[in-house]
């Protein structure tokens, strides 16, 4: 990770490393394949930290996530935000919630 100005944005993608080696074969990965990822706790843990080295040398510090399949951004972010001691909402409703919507938009199909 590299500063390369007064704001840093530290962008989640994902970790789908097929999906990608598709992409540099020229082949056609699906958006799922490159971005659908769920960080765990170990591996935000590693990102945070490394987003937190950017203080003192950045006005700001963004985490922008991109890891867009379901409800992975989301929770993904509630971790993000627990992990440098942020308010977040209760995460059990929250996960609750997506879980009643996925099953409302699988039985709808």
């Amino acid at each position: 990770m590299a500063l390369t100005s007064s704001i840093a944005v530290v962008r989640l993608h994902g970790r789908n490393a097929q999906g990608f080696l598709r992409q540099l074969r020229s082949e056609a990965p699906t958006v799922a394949e490159k971005y659908g990822y769920f960080y765990t706790e170990d591996e935000l843990r590693e990102i945070v930290g490394k987003a937190r080295a950017l203080d003192g040398h950045a006005e700001r510090v963004y985490l922008k996530l991109n890891n867009n399949r379901e409800d992975f951004p989301a929770l993904n972010g509630i971790q993000i935000k627990e992990l440098l001691g942020l308010e977040t909402p209760e995460r059990t409703a929250v996960e609750d919630e997506w879980s009643r919507r996925r099953r409302a938009t699988r039985s709808s199909r």
